[in-house]
């Protein structure tokens, strides 16, 4: 393991000796491109509009390492009807995965190992340039690709177990992780998976995940991402959404953890009928947590549809960000988009910027949008306390009903009872 350095160093220094023999050539080529655009651009600050109310300058001054190899540890296998993946301090644990239940058809490998036997199918995926500008850490995740997972469903497939997708945290000293995953869902196919972020002895790391998300014609994609990650840890992600024809997304996010997260989520609705369906769930109770989501819904073609619900609970002196876009293009006719975030603040000193937005060149359209802030109301808190309730039991009461319009959203009976034990009392409705 290298010494430990500032952010700056630590790119300098790190770059070199992550680039691996077992790497090909045109991946350690496109790794030096991204690197190189990342020194250029640098770290994004609060001048940017994209960046205004989040601060990552701490990054520069934070002592790092790379992660790494830990003591395997027993872990709680929540259900036998999964398909396990397990990665700890960023390296894949294949004694604790589990994939027994894995159809026989469907690839699911950690990338390294998918790149050693599937380079040509996995090379396209992987040579994707984001905008530098408006994602610059998923440029500087790709600048140090090197583990993660690579998900394929072949045409026509339907799996019958969720895939479970689970990335640990214990290291002891400050490190980055860059978990890179690629899921392909191919014409007519169908897939469930939980992509989750979990921190327990670890402080202070940085987390810098990129997941890209496939879905071809008539394929269903539903995606759940929980975020539990240490509440001094960064979290900062960028979920990438293709869509072809007919196709259908759901995707579910979950944040509880971290001293600040950032989830941007990129949807491309390419052609006809393509729908997808967001809902996110935040709950902030540490003082100086904070919390950044940055959506952004491209509704390209015609008669595509595209919802987001987005709900937060706020105490003490946390903070979120909202920030939902839907751009609809010249053509894109019958768009059918709706967008809205509501914040439920328990403590004075919270705060919540919220912007949701509509850019529309299109007049046969049906966009519509709102937000709201506010608190629990006094007088439904009086009456559950005129009936013997005490305040603490009457604020929780309050709060799950404020929740439970998100919560009763997720059909799937294992996808609710898993998120409501990994969520704490919240998401108990």
């Amino acid at each position: 393991m290298s010494a430990v350095l500032t952010l700056s160093a630590w790119l300098e220094n790190a770059f070199a000796s992550t680039l691996t023999a077992s790497q090909p050539s045109w991946l350690q080529a496109f790794r030096a491109q991204q690197f190189e655009k990342f020194l250029q651009r640098g770290l994004p600050t609060k001048r940017e509009e994209w960046w205004k109310y989040t601060n990552v300058a701490y990054l520069e001054k934070t002592n790092f390492a790379l992660a790494a190899d830990s003591e395997t540890s027993e872990l709680e296998k929540y259900s036998d009807s999964t398909i396990l993946l397990v990665f700890k301090n960023g390296r894949f644990l294949q004694e604790m995965s589990d994939l027994q239940l894995l159809p026989p058809d469907v690839i699911l490998l950690p990338l390294s190992s998918a790149l050693q036997t599937h380079e040509e199918l996995i090379k396209p995926y992987l040579l994707q340039e984001p905008d530098e500008q408006r994602h610059p850490f998923t440029v500087l995740n790709g600048a140090f690709i090197g583990e993660g997972s690579f998900l394929y469903i072949p045409e026509n497939c339907v799996v019958p177990y969720p895939i479970h997708l689970l990335f640990l945290n214990a290291q002891q000293n400050e490190f980055i992780s860059a978990p890179r995953n690629i899921i392909v869902a191919k014409d007519n196919s169908h897939v469930k998976m939980i992509e989750e972020h979990r921190g327990n002895q670890a402080k202070n790391y940085f987390t810098n995940a990129v997941t890209e998300l496939y879905a071809q014609a008539n394929a269903r994609l539903d995606y759940y991402k929980l975020q539990n990650e240490h509440d001094t840890a960064t979290h900062i992600a960028h979920i990438n959404v293709q869509q072809q024809q007919d196709s259908h997304v759901n995707a579910f996010f979950v944040d509880v953890g971290s001293r600040l997260a950032r989830e941007d989520l990129t949807v491309h609705l390419h052609e006809r009928h393509a729908t997808c369906h967001m809902l996110g769930l935040y709950v902030l109770e540490q003082d100086e947590q904070h919390l950044d989501h940055h959506i952004y819904v491209d509704h390209k073609a015609s008669h595509c549809t595209s919802s987001m619900l987005y709900k937060g609970v706020l105490d003490k002196k946390s903070q979120a960000v909202f920030n939902g876009k839907v751009y609809a293009h010249s053509g894109a006719k019958q768009t059918k988009a709706q967008q809205s975030n509501h914040n439920l603040l328990l403590s004075a000193a919270a705060e919540v910027n919220t912007k949701p937005e509509l850019e529309i060149y299109e007049e046969d359209v049906k966009c519509v949008h709102g937000a709201t802030i506010g608190q629990l109301d006094a007088d439904a808190l009086f009456y559950l306390r005129a009936r013997g309730i005490e305040k603490e039991e009457a604020l929780k009461i309050l709060t799950q009903a404020f929740v439970e319009e998100i919560m009763d959203k997720i059909t799937d009976p294992f996808m609710k009872d898993y998120i409501q034990q990994r969520t704490g009392h919240y998401a108990r409705v």
